[in-house]
């Protein structure tokens, strides 16, 4: 257990003091090693840069002169000054759909977290155990003040992934600077004051959300650089009665921002998604793919579909959206896409999200209906139980339940990430970046790995 007096200090103080004891010798070896699965994870959609518009806008103003930046923007040849390459890199791996997940709290820390911290440690020459310390203060920061603030009314407005990733971020670059315990508490308490992200692009069409991502990561190391040089900030930012949970009457769920802090790790309860939608439709996505497998369904009789879910997920801006799907971003968040497009192709594939117009996955999603069923993960996130019965022209019905998520595997996590590197840096330069993750707490220069990860001029 890492040691962290519980005292009536401000829950910044607490976080802070866990965050400057954690020393990767000390911590579980199921967590040195998560936070390994989550920098490949992370790294494997940094290295899709270019291939979104948020990513490509975000490398045209973080990329610094040649010649003057420090650190990388993945999956390119340039680099940048480290908050324009943690906004770059948070940018390009947030616009994946694919970022790790913590259920819970519906949010996404590897953009934010991860990238803050690579860029910083990179400039830093820092070794890859600050590295893994650094990873998993922030981890733990974000989780437990995403389980304080977000519920599902919360989300159905505000981006749980903008609103509490500044802190969190800011915590792991603070503590890649090696900054005193009260430094880091004033750095996470300035970005706090950045929180921010609307989830109006789910109405709108549009997918800005990828910036939320950046922006965190972005001003996470700006507030870092800030307390380094002396800046203070209100302790009692996300209690205090002016605060962050004030300002969403979540006051009362305030003990759970140190709740078990160094004795229960919440990074192990990040998930990995398989596919590129967002987390409430994977499982969904999962269950119809089991049904294709083992009904074989026939589409064209296919009278109607139920998919029953937690109310988390159908409230969630997008998800419960029966078409027609007008944009690919759409059919990222519809739950009723995701299920019809797996039930079109027979399987998960990124395909089935391109194809948004697809007329039998469009025409199936108009026949299925969501429906929110209080016995299937209805305190859960999405990532939990699912119901989906198909009503079947002949009167027969296929009816099935999935009760829980489930996530990638190592082996998954490495195929996919050498299904993005070998085109960009070919064979040998990508598994030497993945032997060098698996020995990351052996490092003593994480610019070993980050070099590795630029693309030739």
């Amino acid at each position: 257990m890492i040691q962290t007096a519980q005292t009536t200090a401000a829950a910044l103080d607490h976080i802070a003091a866990f965050a400057v004891s954690l020393r990767t010798a000390q911590l579980p070896a199921a967590v040195v090693a998560k936070v390994k699965d989550c920098v490949l994870d992370a790294l494997s959609a940094c290295l899709t840069a270019g291939s979104s518009l948020e990513g490509t806008c975000a490398v045209t103003i973080g990329a610094a002169p040649a010649g003057t930046g420090v650190s990388t923007l993945i999956g390119t040849h340039m680099m940048g000054s480290p908050s324009g390459a943690a906004f770059v890199n948070g940018t390009n791996a947030a616009s994946t759909s694919r970022s790790d997940t913590h259920p819970a709290s519906a949010s996404h820390p590897g953009p934010i977290v991860i990238a803050a911290v690579l860029a910083l440690a990179e400039a830093q020459r820092a070794s890859g155990a600050t590295v893994i310390e650094s990873i998993v203060s922030g981890y733990e920061t974000m989780c437990r003040l995403g389980l304080a603030l977000v519920t599902p009314e919360f989300a159905a407005v505000f981006r749980p992934t903008g609103m509490i990733g500044p802190t969190a971020g800011a915590v792991a670059a603070a503590r890649v600077l090696g900054l005193t315990a009260q430094q880091i508490r004033n750095a996470a308490s300035l970005a706090t004051q950045t929180a921010s992200g609307l989830n109006e692009w789910a109405n709108a069409g549009t997918s800005e959300l990828a910036f939320h991502s950046g922006f965190a990561a972005r001003n996470s190391v700006d507030a870092a650089l800030l307390a380094q040089a002396g800046a203070v900030s209100a302790p009692t930012i996300l209690e205090g009665k002016s605060g962050l949970l004030a300002g969403f009457g979540a006051l009362a769920r305030a003990p759970l921002l140190t709740a078990r802090l160094g004795d229960e790790f919440k990074i192990l309860e990040i998930i990995h998604k398989p596919a590129p939608v967002c987390i409430y439709v994977q499982t969904p996505a999962q269950l119809a793919r089991a049904i294709a497998q083992r009904h074989h369904p026939k589409v064209d009789d296919i009278h109607s579909v139920e998919i029953r879910v937690s109310r988390a997920a159908a409230a969630y801006p997008g998800c419960d959206d029966s078409g027609p799907i007008k944009d690919a971003q759409a059919a990222k968040l519809s739950i009723q896409f995701g299920v019809a497009s797996v039930l079109v192709s027979g399987g998960i594939f990124d395909n089935n999200w391109r194809d948004f117009t697809n007329a039998h996955a469009n025409a199936l999603a108009a026949r299925s209906r969501v429906i929110v069923h209080n016995d299937l993960g209805a305190a859960g996130s999405g990532a939990d139980s699912t119901g989906i019965k198909l009503q079947l022209a002949s009167g027969a019905v296929i009816e099935e339940i999935q009760t829980s998520f489930v996530p990638m595997s190592k082996h998954d996590l490495l195929e996919r990430f050498m299904s993005v590197a070998v085109p960009k840096l070919g064979q040998e330069q990508s598994e030497q970046i993945v032997a060098m993750v698996g020995r990351l707490d052996e490092l003593t220069d994480i610019a070993q790995l980050t070099r590795l990860l630029r693309v030739a001029a």
